[in-house]
């Protein structure tokens, strides 16, 4: 069973602090920060609607998810869950939506995080997979690649 602590920062936000991180394994890519899927995941938003139907939660308004050094924001994130409750997608849409993280072995300094922002973004866990869709941007260290999609 996963424990959910409710924290106002103002009057209209919420913030959800996951404590048993492993249950959701936020992404985590190539050469990230091997440390962050021990960390809380605290996730903030201005509404969250859960749907044990269709086994989604989707979080709007601003939604900040943080797990250690890994950082992902966007209008709409969509958390969708197997019969197990077990984190399968992650769905996140802005204009744009962000990604950022330290890669194992790397400074904490901005230059040294890799960053990816697009119109959508879609992270699988079954294939460790990040699908940046839309206006796509993905770098680390000076060096960016632009496409309309990239993966």
């Amino acid at each position: 069973m996963m424990y959910v602590r409710l924290m106002n920062r103002s009057a209209n936000r919420l913030t959800i602090k996951l404590f048993l991180a492993a249950v959701l394994c936020l992404p985590v890519a190539a050469f990230a920060l091997s440390t962050d899927r021990e960390k809380d995941i605290e996730i903030e938003a201005d509404s969250a609607v859960i749907d044990d139907a269709k086994r989604i939660t989707t979080y709007t308004g601003d939604v900040i998810i943080i797990q250690g050094t890994l950082r992902i924001t966007g209008a709409k994130v969509s958390i969708y869950y197997d019969g197990n409750s077990d984190f399968v997608k992650l769905i996140s849409v802005g204009k744009p939506a962000r990604f950022r993280q330290l890669p194992d072995g790397k400074k904490n300094i901005d230059s040294n995080y890799q960053v990816a922002r697009a119109d959508r973004m879609e992270y699988f866990k079954a294939n460790d997979t990040i699908l940046l869709l839309g206006n796509a941007v993905y770098g680390q260290g000076g060096s960016q690649v632009a496409a309309d999609r990239i993966e």
